[in-house]
C-alpha cells in the first residue's frame, strides 16, 4: 500500500471507465462525430418514408452515434424533428410488435386506452369458484368430537363438565365450532388468462395512429425512430425487425435509422452474397459504414482513455499498443481490456505483496502479464493449453514463426500437435512472437494465485504436473528427494487437485501418467498398498478418458502391478478399448501390450471389439502376428470373426491377406475352437479353391492350397474328418493324375514343379493317416499308398524321393501308422541305391518301420527275402543292427536262419554280434550250430594263414556262446585242429588259440 509524506497508508483507487454510450459532442476522442452530423443532414433531406442503416462491428461505437445524434437533434430551437431510441435487446425476450409501438407511446409521454391494453398485456380473469369438502379433515374433527364427549361424560359427576360449559355462552361455542368446520372445506379458483394479440395489420394501424399523435403532441413534421442494440437480439428475432418495419412500419413522415453489423447480418441469412446484398439494399434506402480504426487512431484512443481516467501502469505505452492491435476494429472491448486489466494487475500485486508468488514475477512482466489476459480473454482453447503445458506458448510461437497461413475455402487453419490455430491466433502469435518466458518456472505464476505446495521446492511441484519422472529420479538419486516423500506428496497433489477440484483431463492425467512410469520403475520400492488419494485417482473413470495418451508400456506394466498387489480391476482400460472406433497406431500399440500382459479372462473381455478391428482391416493381422500365433488367439477371437474371414479366401492367397488367414484358422482349427459348420466351410472354400489344375495351370496357387488341404487334414479331429472325407478324396482324384503326369515326364523339376509335386504327396500322407483311423479300408489305404509309392522313385528325382522317405515317412507315416504298405518300395529303393548316405537314410526308415511291435508283414515275405539277403552281401556298418532288431521279431526270424545258412566264413566273422543272438535263441534249429560248426572246422583246417585267422577271431568272439553247444566229438574236433596249426600265428592270435584249446579240454 503507498504512503502519504507522512508516511500514512493511503488507499489506491482503480479507475475504472463507465461501458456506456458518450456525448460526442463533448467527448468525441475517435474522431466519430462526423457520423452524427451527417445522419443529420440525411434526416434533413430525404424523403419519408426511409430506413437509414448506420453499418459497423459490434463495440465501434454505433450506440454513441446515435444517442448524440438523439441529444443534437431534440435540443435544437424550432425543430421540426424528433428522435427517440427503440432499445431492442431490452425486449429480445418478447415479440417486437407487442413491445414497439408501447415503448414509443411512452417515449412521447403518449397514454394507452384499455381497448389498446390487449394489444400489449395478457389479460386475466376469475370465471368460477368451486368449494370442495376435504374428508381427511372430518373424519380426523368427528373422532376428536366423539372423544371429547366421552371425556364430558366420564366427569359428568365431578361437576367438571358441568362447569366447563357454563364458562363459555352458546353462541360462542357455536362460533367456534363454524370456524373449525370451514377449516375443512376447500375452495378452487378457476382464472382464464387472453394473450395479448397484434394481427399485423392492427399493427400497422396502430402505428400510423401513434405517429400522428406525436405529430400533433410535438408539433413537429417528422418522426426518427432508432431501433438500437438489435445486433445483441438472436438472429430470429433481428429479421422479424426488420421485416416489420419494411413491411408495415414504411409510412410518410417517419425515418428509422438502425443500428446493425452488416457482415453479422449476412451470416445469419445464409444466403449467397449476392442475394444477401440484395435483402439488405431492400431494407434500407441508404446507409452510413463506419470506417475502420487505423492502429495509430486506437494507440491514441487508448492512451487519451488512461490519461482522461487517470489510469497508472508501467509500459504503459507498450501496454496499449499490444491491447490496441488485437482489438483493432473495437473500441468498446479496448475500454472493457483496460478495466478487467486494471482489475487483474491490482490482483498480481497483491499477490506479490503477500508473498504468494515471487516478487516482480508479473509486475515486472508487464507485457506478458499483457499477452496472457488477452489470450485468456480472445483464446480460450490455448488458455486452457498453457494451464497445463506452460511451455505449449514458446512451442506454439516457434511453430507460427516458421509456418505460413494459407486462407481459403478449403483451409482456414494450421494444426500444430492436434491444437488448431486460426488467422486470428496465428497473427496475434506472430505480433506477439518477441514476447515469451522460455522458463516454464517463470511463467508458472502468471496462472497461479498461490504456492499450494510450500514444504516443497516449486520446480519439484512442476515436475510432478509435467510428469517429469527422469528429473525426479534423478532428485531421489541426489538424496535431494526421497521415493516415499514425492509419493505422499503426489498423494497431496492428487487429493487438492483431482479428488477435490476435479481437474481430471489436467492433472488428473498428469499425476496418473506419473504414477505409472513410477510403478514401471520402481514397484519394487513402492508401499504396498498406494496412498488412498493416488488410488482413488487412477480409479476415477474420467481419469481412463486419457487412456491413449499415456505412455503404453508404463501404463500396462503398472495395471499388471496393481492388479496383482492391488486386487485392481481392468475395467475402465477395458470399456476404452471396447470403444474404439477408428483405431490407429496408439490403440494398436496398448492392444498389443495388454495382450502380451494380460492372461485369459482379460483377454476375452475384448475378444468382440479385437475381433471387429482385425475383421474391418485385416493388415493389422502383421502387428499382432506373434499373439496371433500363440497360445492366446483362442481368447481372442470370436465365431463371428471366423465367419467373416471364411468366404475372403478367395483363389489368389496373396489378395485379401489369405495366407494369414488361412494361419489363423489353422491355429483356430488346431485348439478344436471351429464349430462343425465352419469347419464344412472352411473345406468346402479349400477345396473349391484347389479346384481344377487343369483349368488355371498355376503350380503356385496349387501347392499353396494342397498344402493346406494336408495341414486342415492332419489337424482336423475324427468326429469332423467322416463328414468331409469324400470331398478330400475327390480333389485328390481331380488332380492328382495331371500332377504325377508331370513328375513322371523326368524333366518338370524347377522349384514350382517340386513344390508342388511335394505339396500333393504331403496331402496324400495325411488322408493316408486320417483314412486309417476312421475306416482303415485296405482298398483306400493301398490306393494312397500306391499314389505316394509312385512319387517315390530315385531314379526319377532324387530330391522328392528324399522328401518322401524323410519328411513323409520318418517323421509323419511311419511313427504313426499300423500298415506295412510302403515296406516293399521301401526295400526296392534300398537294394537299388548305390549312394551310402541315401542307402543309410533307407534303412533307418526299414528299420523304424520293420521293427515295430503289432504289424503284420505276412504279405511281404519275399520282400524282407530279397531284404535279408541284400543285406548279407553287403558290408555296411548299419546293416547287423537292422538283422539283430529283425530276429528280436520271432516271425522274422526264420527268413534270417534261412538267410544265414548260406553264409561263409567271412559274412560269419562281419555278423558276430547277430551270431550270439541266434545262439542265444533256445528254439534255435541244429542246423545253425551246425553252419557255424561246418565254417569253423573248414577254416581251422584250411591252407591259408588268412582263413585259419579268421576261424580263430571268430571262434574265440562267440566262444561263450557256440561252445556249450557242442558234443564232446565236435569240441575234441575242433580242439585237434587247433593244436595241429603249426605255422607261427601273431602274439595275440597265438594267445586267442591257447586260450580255445583250454576252454574245449575243460568243455569235454
Amino acid at each position: 500500500m503507498k504512503k502519504n509524506k507522512n508516511g500514512d497508508n493511503i488507499r489506491e483507487k482503480i479507475n475504472y471507465i463507465a461501458d456506456k454510450a458518450i456525448d460526442l459532442t463533448k467527448d468525441d476522442i475517435l474522431g466519430t462525430n462526423i457520423y452524427v452530423d451527417t445522419i443529420e443532414k440525411i434526416i434533413e433531406n430525404y424523403p419519408t418514408p426511409c430506413t437509414i442503416g448506420l453499418f459497423g462491428s459490434w463495440g465501434s461505437g454505433k450506440t454513441s452515434i446515435v444517442k448524440t445524434l438523439k441529444e443534437k437533434v431534440n435540443n435544437k430551437k424550432n425543430t421540426r424533428l424528433k428522435v427517440s431510441i427503440y432499445d431492442a435487446w431490452k425486449y429480445s425476450n418478447d415479440d417486437f410488435r407487442r413491445t414497439f409501438i408501447l415503448e414509443l407511446k411512452r417515449s412521447y409521454g403518449l397514454k394507452t386506452n384499455k381497448e389498446e391494453e390487449i394489444f400489449y398485456k395478457d389479460k386475466v380473469e376469475d370465471i368460477k369458484i368451486k368449494p370442495k369438502i376435504d374428508l381427511y379433515f372430518f373424519l380426523f374433527f368427528t373422532i376428536i368430537s366423539i372423544i371429547s364427549i366421552f371425556s364430558g361424560y366420564l366427569f359428568w359427576g365431578s361437576g367438571f363438565f358441568l362447569t366447563l360449559i357454563g364458562s363459555f355462552s352458546l353462541g360462542t361455542l357455536f362460533s367456534f365450532v363454524f370456524s373449525i368446520l370451514r377449516q375443512g372445506v376447500i375452495y378452487y379458483k378457476t382464472s382464464l388468462v387472453t394473450s395479448k394479440l397484434f394481427a399485423p395489420e392492427q399493427f400497422e394501424e396502430k402505428f400510423k395512429e401513434t405517429i400522428e399523435e406525436i405529430k400533433n403532441k410535438e408539433k413537429i413534421d417528422q418522426v426518427i425512430i432508432v431501433i438500437d442494440n438489435i445486433d445483441r437480439c438472436h438472429k430470429e428475432q433481428i429479421l422479424e425487425i426488420l421485416l416489420s418495419v419494411k413491411n408495415f412500419l414504411e409510412i410518410p413522415d417517419v425515418i428509422f435509422i438502425i443500428p446493425i453489423d452488416d457482415d453479422g447480418l449476412r451470416s445469419y441469412l445464409k444466403m449467397p452474397v449476392a442475394e444477401a446484398n440484395e435483402f439488405i439494399r431492400k431494407i434500407f434506402n441508404t446507409a452510413i459504414y463506419l470506417k475502420n480504426y487505423t492502429s495509430n487512431e486506437l494507440y491514441d484512443y487508448g492512451l487519451k482513455l488512461c490519461e482522461k481516467y487517470k489510469i497508472e501502469f508501467p509500459k504503459k505505452e507498450n501496454v496499449i499498443s499490444l491491447i490496441t492491435q488485437e482489438f483493432s476494429k473495437n473500441p468498446r472491448k479496448i475500454i472493457q481490456f483496460l478495466n478487467n486489466f486494471q482489475s487483474e494487475f491490482n490482483l498480481v500485486k497483491k499477490q506479490e505483496e503477500r508473498g504468494l508468488i515471487p516478487k516482480g514475477s508479473v509486475t515486472q512482466n508487464i507485457e506478458m502479464f499483457t499477452k496472457v489476459l488477452i489470450i485468456r480473454e480472445e483464446y480460450p482453447e490455448l488458455y486452457s493449453k498453457l494451464i497445463d503445458d506452460k511451455l505449449f506458448l514458446s512451442e506454439i510461437t516457434n511453430f507460427v514463426k516458421k509456418a505460413k497461413f494459407i486462407e481459403n475455402e478449403k483451409e482456414s487453419s494450421l494444426n500444430f500437435n492436434g491444437f488448431t490455430i486460426t488467422i486470428d491466433l496465428y497473427r496475434f502469435l506472430l505480433r506477439t512472437s518477441n514476447i515469451i518466458l522460455e522458463d516454464i518456472n517463470l511463467l508458472e505464476p502468471f496462472f497461479l494465485l498461490k504456492d499450494s505446495f510450500r514444504d516443497i521446492p516449486d520446480d519439484v511441484y512442476l515436475e510432478v504436473i509435467a510428469h517429469d519422472w527422469e528429473t525426479l529420479k534423478e532428485r531421489i538419486g541426489k538424496k535431494e528427494l526421497s521415493l516415499e516423500k514425492l509419493i505422499n506428496f503426489i498423494d497431496k497433489v492428487a487429493d487438492e487437485e483431482v479428488i477435490r477440484e476435479q481437474r481430471y483431463d489436467t492433472s488428473g492425467y498428469n499425476l496418473a501418467s506419473l504414477i505409472f512410469k513410477i510403478i514401471k520403475d520402481e514397484n519394487a520400492n513402492l508401499p504396498k498398498p498406494l496412498p488412498k488419494n493416488i488410488l482413488a485417482t487412477l480409479e476415477r473413470e474420467e481419469i481412463w478418458t486419457n487412456t491413449f495418451n499415456f505412455d503404453t508400456e508404463s501404463l500396462l506394466t503398472s495395471l499388471k502391478w496393481l492388479k496383482e498387489t492391488h486386487n485392481f480391476k481392468l475395467d475402465h482400460l477395458i470399456k476404452q478399448i471396447n470403444s474404439i472406433e477408428k483405431p490407429d497406431n496408439k490403440h494398436l500399440d496398448l492392444i498389443k501390450i495388454y495382450i502380451d500382459t494380460f492372461d485369459r479372462d482379460d483377454l476375452e473381455k475384448i475378444k468382440t471389439k479385437f475381433s471387429e478391428i482385425l475383421t474391418a482391416n485385416f493388415s493389422f493381422y502383421n502387428k499382432f502376428q506373434t499373439e496371433l500365433e500363440s497360445e492366446k488367439t483362442r481368447y481372442l477371437l470370436d465365431e463371428n470373426f471366423i465367419n467373416s474371414i471364411i468366404p475372403t479366401l478367395v483363389e489368389n492367397y496373396n489378395q485379401n491377406f489369405g495366407k494369414e488367414k488361412i494361419e489363423i484358422l489353422k491355429f483356430l482349427l488346431s485348439h478344436q475352437l471351429l464349430t462343425e459348420r465352419t469347419i464344412k466351410e472352411l473345406f468346402t472354400k479349400i477345396i473349391q479353391n484347389v479346384g481344377n489344375f487343369n483349368q488355371y495351370r498355376d503350380f503356385d496357387l496349387y501347392s499353396f492350397w494342397v498344402e493346406h488341404s494336408a495341414d486342415f487334414t492332419k489337424i482336423v479331429d475324427i468326429e469332423n474328418f467322416n463328414k468331409i472325407k469324400q470331398a478330400l478324396i475327390s480333389s485328390l482324384k481331380n488332380n492328382y493324375n495331371i500332377i504325377f503326369q508331370y513328375y513322371n515326364s523326368q524333366h518338370l523339376f524347377s522349384e514350382p514343379y517340386i513344390k508342388a509335386y511335394k505339396a500333393l504327396i504331403k496331402f496324400i500322407s495325411e488322408l493316408f493317416l486320417k483314412f486309417e483311423k476312421v475306416e482303415n479300408s485296405d482298398s483306400v489305404l493301398e490306393d494312397l499308398a500306391t499314389k505316394l509309392n509312385n512319387f517315390f522313385n530315385y531314379k526319377t528325382n532324387v530330391e522328392i524321393a528324399n522328401f518322401i522317405n524323410e519328411d513323409i515317412l520318418q517323421k509323419r507315416i511311419v511313427p504313426h501308422t499300423n500298415q506295412t504298405v510302403f515296406l516293399p518300395k521301401l526295400i526296392e529303393n534300398f537294394i537299388q541305391e548305390s549312394n551310402d548316405k541315401i542307402k543309410d537314410n533307407l534303412l533307418l526308415t526299414i528299420k523304424m518301420l520293420i521293427t515295430k511291435k503289432g504289424l503284420d508283414f505276412s504279405k511281404h515275405q519275399s520282400k524282407i527275402m530279397e531284404l535279408v539277403k541284400h543285406l548279407y552281401k553287403i558290408k555296411h556298418s548299419k546293416t547287423e543292427n537292422l538283422l539283430k532288431d529283425m530276429a528280436s521279431n520271432s516271425d522274422l526270424i526264420p527268413i534270417i536262419i534261412e538267410q544265414f545258412l548260406d553264409f561263409n566264413l567271412e559274412q560269419l566273422n562281419m555278423y558276430l554280434d547277430l551270431t550270439k543272438i541266434l545262439l542265444e535263441k533256445t528254439e534255435m534249429p541244429d542246423q545253425i550250430k551246425d553252419r557255424i560248426f561246418h565254417l569253423i572246422k573248414e577254416g581251422l583246417a584250411s591252407s591259408n594263414d588268412q582263413e585259419i585267422i579268421s576261424s580263430i577271431n571268430t571262434l574265440f568272439e562267440i566262444k561263450d556262446e557256440f561252445i556249450p553247444l557242442l558234443d564232446k566229438n565236435d569240441s575234441k574236433l575242433i580242439e585237434g585242429l587247433l593244436n595241429k596249426i603249426s605255422q607261427p600265428l601273431k602274439d595275440e592270435i597265438q594267445k586267442k588259440k591257447n586260450d580255445l584249446v583250454k576252454i574245449l579240454e575243460k568243455s569235454v
